[in-house]
């Protein structure tokens, strides 16, 4: 499909909104700089690889500040800012198991 993606997610990180084995259906070809705060993301982590978060904050330098759901999940502050370059997609759909 044409500027979209099916990404299975895994882990609790993102519970309840995003339960694991679910498959999130990712916009890969948006606007970047029309980001808004609670838009769930996929982003490839230096650090911690693939990852779907959610946007909490876009801050003065264009530097994007994401969380897990879950309070298991890794910190706002673990996680560091994101550049808008490692957002491979806007999720837009959850496919949630049974």
């Amino acid at each position: 499909m044409f500027g979209f993606r099916i990404w299975r997610v895994d882990g609790q990180s993102m519970l309840p909104a995003i339960p694991p084995g679910s498959f999130a259906l990712v916009r890969t070809w948006f606007n970047k700089a029309k980001l808004k705060p609670q838009q769930k993301l996929l982003i490839k982590h230096r650090r911690f690889g693939y990852i779907v978060k959610t946007l909490v904050d876009i801050d003065a330098d264009g530097q994007l500040w994401c969380r897990g759901e879950n309070d298991a999940s890794v910190t706002m502050e673990q996680i560091g800012h994101v550049n808008p370059s490692q957002v491979l997609g806007q999720i837009v759909y959850i496919f949630k198991p049974n």
